[in-house]
């Protein structure tokens, strides 16, 4: 791993992802965590923003976007939150309070929704 590479994948390691409440509670309080904890970095690996550097996290990007089984927990949660968060933001756009532009993500320093 070069280091600059590896210095992008701790700074979203260092990263909180804010999440909303009902999601959390539909998770349980360990994957919550876990989402909390590693949710950026995760969402950094699925989305491309993060280079993958290992065979790990390139079987995480296959897995999360469906082109292999999970066979990991993180594999599992992820793929469990991006399913609870596309049906809560559905849901929420059919008449709830929060929207597609309301994002979900933060830093530890903040309790808002930022896109």
């Amino acid at each position: 791993m070069t280091t600059e590479a590896r210095q992008a994948h701790l700074a979203y390691l260092g990263k909180t992802l804010v999440i909303f409440p009902e999601i959390g509670k539909a998770l349980g309080h360990n994957d919550a965590a876990s989402i909390r904890k590693y949710g950026c970095w995760y969402e950094a690996l699925d989305k491309g923003t993060l280079p993958v550097m290992s065979e790990a996290q390139k079987h995480f990007v296959e897995a999360v976007h469906g082109k292999t089984a999970p066979t990991t927990q993180h594999e599992t949660i992820w793929i469990e939150y991006k399913k609870l968060l596309a049906q809560s933001l559905m849901h929420a756009t059919s008449g709830g309070q929060y929207s597609r532009a309301h994002g979900h993500y933060g830093n530890t320093n903040s309790s808002e929704y930022i896109p």
